[in-house]
């Protein structure tokens, strides 16, 4: 028989060895001359299975002596209602969840029926990757009954290695996909709970682990079949358990012991998933868009692992995002373009507004208005008008001759598409019934020499003052140290919304220094006679009295 693999999340595979046992016993479990579907769960053989499922569990997790174990029906999506249910005495009682994905969003939507819940979103976005904020930074409540989390997201595919230290909480965690996978600091929690489909077995049953100092709420208005006192009473036989999944979980257990333990299984598993991601990652199709640090190994997402015809990275290249922009709406494209943080920094906003007019699909992936983007092409506009675009890429001029037919009825879409163009450098006018079109460098050039006349000009670059304006009549050349740039830019970006760290901007504009001053065309260096400030230790309003000197002393 032809193998197949399964590699859903759920119901998961099961060890072939455990599969050979239970055809080997199903008419006869345990020299019972009974099938294990047929057996009574009072039987004194299943109440021992029971037991020993407790004690594999406990020697493979090192649950402490003051924890205990419950077996319950059900997936894990019943103790979304049941712990707010058991833990929660009034509707006006907070509890903290944990936004990490679906399950954790999906958890908190059912608690809003018994409780106050403080959803806290813990996902940012950076480069196209998907991060987890550091739980040192979950704005925690400081009355909630307890905190909620999911470390593991199955269909995001977002892993939270980090284990919870929140002084004095009560911490809940939904394990379901990753019990079992890897060692768990027990005594951080003080409920984990997990689905059997994902680990453990079949589908049916919910591990439910808990420190039995907790007080479980002892209202007659719980159903008993959630109810969890009632529950450990009957040592989670207060109805007919699925028998058969408790047998098979109860196999699987004991195979994990006999292959060393959960240690091993998490060396497995990070062997196993370096593999499919080191796959994805040098694939030029698939795309994975969680940040390092937080890939599961237990599951990809199959939302993340999206087909790209291409990814465009352009570094630092910002004329050329906005160039590229216009040239892949005109086709139909799945393009990513991007470039590095910086590029991500300069708004694209009008001339994305602008294609959008002209029926291009183009969508952003992290913040409004700023690269990277999502290119699907679908530009609509008539010949003129894709012609106008392609004009812009012409090493000289163009002239579109006889445009009196569309000028008029396409007049607004043309406008926006070269207005918002023009801000990056292009320039165009009509003569008669010809659309004349000059390309960036080409209008740079031709200009340059009429802003040396009156009323001239303030120009800011790398370069400005050695290689595009060097007759300029004042140059400054304007630097710090590295740190205070650092500071400085770290703040502006984190005013502007951008979640970014003084560590990783220092190292960006140390490299970005380094390229540069090193570049062949244009290097980042004084021009001739430039007046040098440096502004380590000073502030705008005295670098600003320092140029109005030089100016008028010049």
């Amino acid at each position: 028989m032809k193998k197949i693999f399964n590699f859903s999340a759920g119901p998961s595979m099961l060890p072939k060895t455990v599969l050979i046992k239970v055809k080997n016993e199903l008419f006869n479990w345990n020299n019972t001359n009974v099938s294990i579907m047929e057996i009574s769960h009072r039987n004194k053989k299943f109440l021992n299975l029971i037991e020993t499922m407790k004690q594999d569990l406990r020697d493979l997790l090192y649950i402490p002596k003051n924890y205990n174990i419950m077996f319950l029906q059900g997936g894990a999506r019943t103790q979304f209602s049941s712990i707010p249910i058991n833990l929660i005495n009034k509707i006006s009682e907070t509890a903290d969840y944990i936004d990490s994905g679906y399950w954790g969003k999906y958890a908190a939507y059912e608690a809003k029926k018994y409780c106050i819940v403080n959803l806290i979103n813990v996902i940012y976005k950076e480069k196209l990757k998907k991060s987890v904020f550091p739980m040192k930074s979950w704005k925690i409540s400081k009355n909630s009954k307890y905190v909620h989390y999911c470390p593991n997201e199955t269909i995001d595919g977002i892993a939270i290695n980090e284990t919870p230290n929140f002084t004095d909480k009560l911490i809940i965690g939904d394990f379901s996909s990753t019990l079992l996978s890897k060692p768990i600091d027990i005594n951080k929690f003080g409920i984990i709970y997990a689905s059997s489909q994902k680990n453990i077995g079949t589908s049916g049953m919910t591990v439910f682990i808990f420190r039995n100092d907790l007080i479980f709420n002892n209202n007659k208005n719980i159903p008993s079949c959630l109810n969890y006192r009632m529950l450990y009473k009957y040592n989670s036989l207060f109805n007919t358990p699925p028998i058969f999944n408790w047998y098979v979980s109860s196999l699987v257990l004991k195979w994990i012991k006999s292959k060393g333990g959960l240690l091993k299984f998490n060396e497995i598993n990070q062997k196993k998933s370096k593999l499919i991601y080191k796959a994805i990652d040098k694939s030029n199709f698939y795309y994975n868009n969680i940040d390092n640090l937080n890939r599961s190994d237990m599951n990809g997402n199959n939302k993340a692992l999206q087909g790209f015809s291409k990814i465009i990275f352009l570094k630092n290249s910002g004329t050329a995002m906005r160039f590229l922009t216009a040239a892949l709406s005109v086709q139909k494209n799945n393009v990513i373009l991007m470039g590095n943080s910086r590029m991500h920094q300069r708004p694209i906003g009008p001339l994305v507004d602008a294609l959008r007019q002209g029926g291009a699909k183009i969508d952003y992936l992290n913040k409004e208005n700023f690269p990277p983007l999502k290119i699907f092409g679908g530009y609509r506009g008539d010949s003129g008008m894709t012609a106008a675009i392609i004009a812009l890429f012409c090493k000289n001029s163009s002239i579109l001759k006889n445009i009196q037919n569309w000028k008029f009825k396409e007049c607004d879409r043309i406008n926006a598409m070269l207005i918002g163009l023009k801000k990056i450098g292009a320039y165009y006018f009509c003569q008669g019934n010809n659309l004349i079109i000059y390309p960036p460098k080409k209008f740079i050039r031709a200009t340059i020499e009429t802003f040396y006349k009156p009323p001239g000009l303030v120009a800011e670059g790398r370069d400005m003052g050695s290689i595009v304006f060097p007759k300029a009549y004042f140059k400054i050349f304007l630097d710090a140290s590295l740190k205070i740039r650092a500071e400085r830019r770290t703040k502006q970006l984190q005013n502007q919304g951008f979640n970014v760290t003084f560590k990783e901007i220092f190292s960006k504009i140390r490299d970005r220094d380094n390229s540069d001053i090193n570049r062949k065309i244009a290097p980042l260096i004084p021009g001739k006679n430039a007046l040098i400030i440096n502004s380590t230790l000073l502030n705008v309003e005295e670098v600003v009295q320092i140029i109005f000197d030089f100016v008028k002393n010049s």
